[in-house]
C-alpha cells in the first residue's frame, strides 16, 4: 500500500514538473514574440540648446559678435577641443564661472567658447582690443559715440556669458588695465560667467590678467591649458 502511494506521489511530481516547464516555455515564447513585434524606439537626444532652433541659435550668436567662422563650425566640431568643450560645459555655462583658455594659436580656444555660448542666452563676444577701443569713445565730444561707448560697457558688464578674445594682444596701458579689472570685478560680484582667451603661455597668464582678477578666476573657474595640436595645421595650400 505504501509502495503504491509513493509511486503515485512520484508520478504526480513528474506531471507537475512537466506542466510547470511547459508553462514557463509558453511565457518565454510569448515574451520573445512581444519583443520581436515591438517597434524600435530611437532614444530622445538630450537637449543641446536653449534656443528653439539651430537657426535661432546661430542668429543670436551672430548678433552678439561671435565670429561667423566659429558659428558655422559648431556642427562639425571634433577632436580634443570638442572633448574639452563637452567636459567643461556644465561648469562653464553655469553661473559664477570665470575661466581662462590659454595656449598657442590654433587649438580651437575660440571655438570652445563659441560652443559654450551656444548653450546660453544673452551672451557677448568681444576681441579685447575692440572692446577697449569702443569704450574709449566715452570721452568723445560726439554724443552718439559717447552713448554707444556707455552702452557697450553696460552690455559687457550685464550679459550672462562674456567672452574676451585675443587678450594677449592688448597694449596693456594703465587705462586698459583699470577698465578691464573694473569690468571683471563687476561680473565677479554679480556671479556672471566670463571666459578670457589668450595665446600667452600658462605660466604667464595669471600675471597677464593681473593679481586682482586672477584671484577671482582662481576661485570660480581657473585656467585651461589648450595644449593639443593646432586644427589649422595642414589646412593651407600644399605645393
Amino acid at each position: 500500500m505504501k509502495t503504491t502511494q509513493s509511486k503515485q506521489s512520484t508520478d504526480q511530481s513528474k506531471t507537475d514538473g512537466r506542466a510547470y516547464s511547459q508553462a514557463m516555455d509558453q511565457i518565454t515564447n510569448s515574451l520573445d514574440a512581444l519583443i520581436a513585434a515591438a517597434p524600435e524606439v530611437t532614444p530622445t537626444p538630450a537637449k543641446e540648446s536653449v534656443f528653439p532652433s539651430f537657426k535661432a541659435m546661430r542668429e543670436h550668436l551672430s548678433e552678439r559678435g561671435f565670429p561667423q567662422r566659429h558659428i558655422n563650425t559648431l556642427g562639425g566640431m571634433n577632436g580634443p577641443g570638442f572633448a574639452k568643450a563637452q567636459e567643461l560645459e556644465q561648469r562653464a555655462t553655469g553661473r559664477d564661472c570665470m575661466l581662462i583658455l590659454c595656449g598657442d594659436r590654433g587649438p580651437g580656444k575660440t571655438q570652445i567658447a563659441t560652443y559654450w555660448a551656444s548653450k546660453i542666452k544673452n551672451t557677448r563676444y568681444f576681441r579685447a582690443h575692440d572692446l577697449m577701443r569702443a569704450i574709449r569713445g566715452e570721452f568723445s565730444d560726439d554724443k552718439h559715440d559717447a552713448a554707444a561707448a556707455k552702452e557697450t560697457m553696460v552690455n559687457a558688464k550685464t550679459c550672462a556669458f562674456l567672452v574676451l578674445d585675443e587678450y594677449s594682444e592688448l597694449a596693456g596701458s594703465e587705462y586698459d588695465k583699470r577698465t578691464l579689472t573694473n569690468l571683471l570685478d563687476h561680473r565677479y560680484g554679480e556671479q556672471r560667467s566670463t571666459v578670457i582667451i589668450t595665446n600667452t603661455p600658462i605660466e604667464q597668464a595669471p600675471a597677464e590678467v593681473g593679481r586682482s582678477a586672477w584671484s577671482r578666476f582662481e576661485e570660480t573657474g581657473g585656467i585651461v591649458h589648450c595644449n593639443w595640436a593646432s586644427y589649422r595645421a595642414g589646412k593651407g595650400a600644399k605645393s
